[in-house]
């Protein structure tokens, strides 16, 4: 009998050390699993950090993206805004270059024709002076016959008065000027005043056409006292 006791005692001892040990081994397991758990919680805890972290980064590596692409947009805006200024301007330019060179060449055409112009009236002169000189006797004797006066003391003009030709007030006087500057002769001028169309340019076509100075200042005369009286 005492033999089982000691039996049972040994083996109660040996359970219970059984029982320590278990014990022992479970809280070893739940204390790993535990620093498992923890440490997994550590890492997701630092992994949500990082993932906040990396999302962060993204938002503003998105927003720098958006903010580049505008800039982007901006400057190709500005690219094509310029390049067609740009050839606007040059176009313009080229405009300008051609009407540079019409007017060049215009004013080329012009420096002709006024030195075209400039030989004429020039030879015109030489002409007038040769008619001059050749009419002058002739004139002289119209000065007399006529009772006119000449004055040539205006450059370009000729101013012509006629006197002695009313009985009653031998005083009285008529005159015109007469432009000899250009290519044709006309009258600027007269007193009494005489109609253009209708009276002084007929006269001027007698000297300008035919040259006949005579004529023409005989019928100068005769308008001029005509409307006096």
């Amino acid at each position: 009998m005492e033999d089982q006791l000691d039996q049972f005692d040994n083996l109660k001892e040996k359970m219970e050390e059984f029982s320590k040990q278990i014990h022992v081994l479970m809280n070893n397991k739940m204390n790993s699993v535990f620093r498992t758990v923890q440490t997994f919680k550590d890492e997701m805890k630092e992994l949500n950090l990082e993932h906040q972290i990396l999302i962060g980064r993204l938002d503003k590596l998105q927003k720098e993206q958006e903010g580049l692409e505008i800039e982007i947009q901006t400057f190709k805006n500005d690219t094509d805004e310029a390049r067609t200024k740009f050839e606007s301007y040059q176009i313009r330019k080229r405009q300008l270059e051609m009407q540079h060179t019409a007017l060049l060449t215009e004013s080329s055409e012009l420096d002709g024709m006024l030195q075209e112009k400039e030989k004429k009236i020039s030879q015109y002169k030489e002409k007038l002076q040769s008619q001059r000189q050749r009419d002058q006797p002739e004139v002289k004797l119209y000065e007399k016959l006529l009772g006119m006066q000449i004055d040539a003391s205006q450059v370009g003009t000729l101013f012509f008065k006629f006197e002695h030709f009313d009985d009653k007030d031998m005083a009285r006087s008529c005159n015109f000027t007469l432009d000899v500057s250009g290519e044709r002769f006309q009258v600027l001028d007269s007193s009494p005043v005489l109609d253009k169309s209708s009276e002084t340019t007929p006269l001027e076509d007698i000297l300008n056409q035919g040259g006949n100075l005579p004529l023409f200042l005989v019928s100068m005369r005769d308008k001029l006292i005509s409307r006096a009286r």
